[in-house]
């Protein structure tokens, strides 16, 4: 068809004059044939292409995309261009003023600040630590003020500067020299911010540990303070350290009730804390007698006044033995026995020991949040057991009270 186009023309007259075509016509067929050629190659390359495998054909793809993410990556930094020129313009500012602060010493400043810590801080801040290292029985300590870089460290020592309060005081005398000095910061930098301690009287014996107590109630006047804890008697000490009023809500107590095994439980405040007495813990059981046998005292009401009865009647047998029996000799959560009071024990409480610790088991029993064994989950505690237990209580308590 190419051919027949490009030589309309000849053919026409040819053929309206009925004439063959002389021979010295000469057709030129060089495009044509070239056109033709690269088709064919064309197609070579696409037959080559179909052959090869699918994954020669994933290569080839990959190559292409990554030659797209260069592509995309340089023209990223073109449009970046004057962001760099800024970076190397702060790089350059940056250098000079290293340049500049390298000609300057911290001698002079060391010692100007060292001249006005000695003058205005330093007395001060020994007689607070003294204070608060006498207070937590650790006063043979003492402190050295090392001025560097502008700053001021402190070294603690014992007796000398050889023997580091690290290699001679127990863990529990360290912690109470870090107790000294974390008090003396706060109070010398009027910091007033909240401070939390977590189990702080790990490794102290007990004495120490009601002195912390004290300690932490005193630091609480000016700041909130939260404590964590596991010990029971450290408890009691921060407990007796606060003075309870009525609806106070400057220092309140919390507890954690477990309620499974993987150590979940719900926290609740608490109002128990000062080791009760004997004759406290017998009001309580008076007013919750008369409450118990009150007429509209019944049904669900009634259940819930016994077990919290019960409750307390599990810690009157603890202290009827202790105050009744041993005359306080030795007491709940006190490491000490008061040999001074042994005489007075009361030998014959010792007849009287079956029947409380029968009263005590059966309050375990009964009171809220102890559970029982199968077999007796139906027994529950009645009114009528409860003032016969009362009554064996009051002739109890007006005989060893």
């Amino acid at each position: 068809m190419q051919l027949v186009n490009r030589n309309k023309e000849l053919f026409n007259s040819l053929l309206s004059s009925k004439q063959n075509i002389p021979e010295e016509v000469l057709l030129d067929l060089t495009d044509v044939i070239e056109e033709i050629n690269q088709e064919i190659d064309a197609l070579d390359v696409r037959i080559v292409n179909l052959k090869k495998s699918s994954s020669e054909a994933g290569e080839i793809i990959a190559s292409r995309k990554a030659v797209r993410e260069t592509l995309k990556k340089n023209e990223k930094l073109h449009s970046s261009l004057d962001s760099f020129v800024r970076w190397f313009d702060i790089q350059k500012v940056i250098k000079e003023y290293s340049k500049a602060k390298g000609k300057f010493s911290t001698n002079a400043l060391t010692q100007k600040q060292s001249a006005a810590f000695q003058e205005i801080v330093q007395g001060e801040y020994f007689e607070t630590f003294e204070r608060f290292a006498k207070e937590l029985k650790v006063t043979n300590v003492n402190l050295r003020l090392v001025p560097k870089k502008g700053n001021t460290l402190r070294k603690k020592f014992v007796s000398s500067e050889e023997y580091k309060v690290s290699q001679v005081m127990s863990e529990g005398e360290q912690k109470a020299v870090a107790m000294a000095e974390f008090a003396t910061d706060l109070t010398m930098r009027k910091d007033f911010n909240t401070v939390l301690f977590d189990d702080p009287v790990t490794s102290l014996d007990y004495k120490r540990s009601e002195i912390i107590a004290n300690l932490i109630y005193k630091l609480s006047l000016d700041r909130q303070v939260v404590v964590f804890t596991h010990n029971i008697m450290f408890y009691y000490y921060l407990y007796n350290a606060s003075p309870q009023k009525k609806n106070d809500e400057n220092n309140k107590f919390f507890k954690v009730d477990e309620i499974d095994k993987l150590n979940k439980g719900f926290v609740s405040e608490t109002f128990s804390g000062r080791l009760e007495n004997l004759k406290e813990i017998m009001s309580k059981l008076k007013v919750q007698e008369q409450t118990i046998n009150s007429k509209a005292c019944f049904g669900d009401a009634l259940e819930e006044a016994l077990k919290k009865a019960y409750a307390d009647i599990r810690t009157w047998c603890e202290l009827i033995v202790e105050e009744g029996f041993f005359k306080s000799v030795i007491r709940r959560y006190e490491p000490n026995i008061m040999f001074t009071k042994v005489n007075s024990i009361k030998g014959d409480f010792v007849e009287e020991l079956t029947p409380v610790s029968e009263l005590f088991d059966k309050a375990c029993r009964w009171m809220a949040g102890h559970s029982q064994p199968t077999e007796t989950q139906h027994n529950r505690a009645t009114k009528e057991a409860f003032n016969e237990d009362m009554s064996y209580i009051h002739q109890l308590y007006e005989q060893y009270k």
